[in-house]
């Protein structure tokens, strides 16, 4: 039992980081190439750290992490396909780098500068001239958005769930006791945790249905004069993961 239960854990689900200096390396490589044999899946060695003997390159140990990036189908049976090993610069590298310092300045004014106005814009929505807006370290780095519109995206939350147990229920299993508002903000928040969670909602393009139930939900938000902030700091994090013009109800059929 306790066998099996190692090996459910150790399944490959999401995308993982392994420290080249690690001396389990090699064995965690071993139960992923023995799971992609398993499924029939092919590696993809993009970045060439292990020769045709299976020796690892280590070389690069002190700057790069290594990356092992699944791919599942986008059928029913959420089968690995084919699993990418890649090698990327550390964090380290990337904030003692004049040009990694550059990029997540960059990055940075621009997710402030969108949450001001985000913030703004939901202020002026309910006629609170005088909110103040984020100024704190915390204001900015934390995912936080104010809470006055959270009623609305409750409701829509709680519809979401009613549909998908309607639809899915029965047909899994697992699925019904997962299908909870908690764990589905928590889906909503994090592509990569709703993909584990609900792998029956991932959709032919290999994302979750839940990317496009946000967009969606957000026209009609836009529609019925609801502020966005929160649906719009779901919609640009989450992914890490077409506005829908339909006014009626979103059809879970439609987002597949």
């Amino acid at each position: 039992m306790t066998t099996q239960n190692n090996k459910r854990n150790n399944r490959l689900a999401t995308v993982e980081t392994l420290d080249l200096a690690s001396e389990q390396l090699e064995t965690r490589l071993a139960e992923i190439q023995q799971q992609a044999e398993e499924a029939g899946a092919v590696i993809y060695d993009v970045s060439g750290i292990i020769d045709e003997q299976g020796n690892i390159d280590r070389s690069r140990a002190e700057t790069h992490d290594l990356q092992i990036i699944p791919t599942f189908s986008a059928d029913e049976s959420k089968k690995l396909v084919n699993v990418a090993l890649a090698l990327t610069p550390k964090f380290s590298q990337v904030i003692n780098s004049e040009m990694g310092v550059k990029y997540l300045q960059d990055s940075y004014f621009s997710k402030v500068i969108k949450r001001i106005r985000d913030n703004l814009r939901q202020a002026i929505v309910e006629g609170k001239n005088g909110w103040k807006l984020p100024i704190e370290l915390a204001d900015f780095l934390t995912t936080s958005r104010a809470p006055s519109q959270s009623a609305e995206l409750k409701k829509a939350i709680a519809e979401l769930v009613k549909m998908l147990v309607a639809k899915f229920g029965a047909k899994y299993a697992y699925a019904k006791p997962l299908l909870t508002a908690k764990t589905m903000t928590a889906a909503l928040a994090n592509e990569a945790f709703a993909k584990q969670v609900y792998p029956f909602l991932i959709a032919k393009d290999g994302n979750t249905i839940l990317q496009k139930w946000l967009e969606n939900t957000k026209a009609q938000f836009v529609k019925n004069g609801i502020a966005t902030a929160e649906l719009d700091s779901l919609i640009d994090t989450r992914l890490t993961a077409e506005l829908s013009e339909d006014e009626t109800e979103t059809d879970i059929d439609d987002l597949f």
